[in-house]
């Protein structure tokens, strides 16, 4: 959780895999921005749980392969930004 938070670090770029399932998230973390999102170019694997994803992606996961993301009620979908292309594996649910 700490890679999607405050500045960037230094390392971020060599990160290929997030898993946040099982994460107790407060309130305010339900929802994860675009900006938490651009300084890990790398990303290969994202695993998200009862949360959602807001903002502009356009550019941001392009070299991610498998995304899987449980969805709170109040966003059961996907940015319509998000450029997949490279996706090989997606698993949506929501609750």
């Amino acid at each position: 959780m700490r890679v999607l938070e405050g500045q960037p670090q230094e390392g971020m770029t060599k990160v290929e895999a997030i898993s946040l399932e099982g994460y107790q998230f407060r309130s305010e973390d339900l929802c994860f921005k675009d900006d938490q999102f651009k300084n890990l170019p790398n990303l290969r694997i994202l695993l998200g749980d009862k949360a959602s994803l807001s903002g502009n992606f356009e550019g941001i996961f392009t070299n991610l392969r498998w995304l899987s993301w449980h969805f709170c009620n109040f966003s059961p979908t996907l940015p319509t930004n998000l450029n997949l292309k490279n996706l090989i594996v997606l698993e949506e649910h929501g609750e």
